[in-house]
């Protein structure tokens, strides 16, 4: 595929091995020209396809009618990828949300106090042992990285001024990562039914690091700019560019995340005209020149 065959004959620099990479960009609100544009990863495959929308009329002058005019209604550019780098941005663009770098871990701040009867977290009105439990603030944010001794757990069956301190690997074991503690079905300090506080004091050092995140589901469409830089493997890796000036994307069967396979995920979506931005070929267009 080296451009305009200005030959009238075959030739087998036509023929095409697609390899290439996947870019995306969020369009300017304003204006509708691509802002910075961001790698997709690897892109285990992309196609595109065209489908019409016809009107066909049929004569019936003949015994057997036959189509004797079609017209073309309607058309639609679609796309299909599968990545396989399954980072946060990519993962929000699978499950319409959004990703967010570097939120503050509310274990950067002290949670609580340890003075008994004062502002303690509960974690639960009726705690079992067997089971686990969150560590939050309190407005509920979820706190992460905790240090090796920052924490007190209290248990009592109402009231926190008279709460007994649980003993950690004795009375429950807790996931510092992700701010979990797990009370122990050997543990002797808590009964079944009591209510759990805790308290949290940072080590003053900022260990608890801050964290990325992806909120699900909270866009109801997400478009921008698709850019494909393409290798023809079958020509001397000769290069072409794709553009289409404005695509929507959405997710398009599992995100398995259990396997024996590499993780994969499939976007699908439609080229939308971008008049604002490219009035003259607002759907897309393809590039080529002798030197790349």
């Amino acid at each position: 595929m080296p451009g305009v065959n200005t030959t009238g004959k075959p030739s087998t620099q036509d023929l095409v091995l697609g390899r290439g990479a996947l870019f995306f960009a969020a369009l300017d609100p304003t204006t509708k020209k691509p802002l910075g544009f961001r790698h997709l990863g690897n892109c285990t495959a992309f196609a595109v396809n065209v489908t019409s929308e016809l009107l066909e009329h049929f004569s019936s002058r003949t015994g057997v009618r036959s189509v004797d005019r079609e017209i073309i209604l309607s058309q639609k550019f679609g796309i299909t990828l599968t990545l396989d780098e399954i980072n946060f941005q990519n993962l929000a663009l699978f499950t319409s949300g959004t990703a967010t770098k570097a939120v503050t871990n509310p274990a950067a701040t002290d949670v609580g106090t340890a003075t008994p009867g004062t502002t303690e977290i509960k974690i639960s009105d009726s705690a079992s042992k067997g089971l686990s439990y969150d560590l939050v603030n309190s407005v509920g944010a979820r706190l992460f990285d905790l240090n090796a001794t920052g924490l007190t757990v209290k248990s009592h069956a109402s009231t926190l001024a008279s709460a007994a301190t649980l003993v950690e690997n004795t009375d429950y074991e807790v996931d510092r990562k992700w701010g979990t503690i797990h009370l122990l079905s050997t543990g002797s300090t808590h009964t079944d039914g009591n209510d759990l506080w805790f308290s949290y004091d940072t080590d003053g050092a900022g260990t608890e690091q801050p964290f990325d995140r992806v909120d699900f589901l909270n866009q109801t469409s997400i478009s921008g700019f698709l850019r494909f830089k393409m290798i023809n493997a079958a020509n001397s890796d000769k290069q072409m560019l794709i553009d289409l000036h404005s695509v929507n994307l959405k997710a398009d069967g599992d995100l398995t995340l259990i396997s024996d396979e590499y993780v994969s995920m499939t976007l699908v979506g439609s080229a939308e005209r971008n008049e604002v931005g490219y009035p003259t070929s607002p759907v897309g267009s393809a590039y080529y020149h002798a030197d790349a």
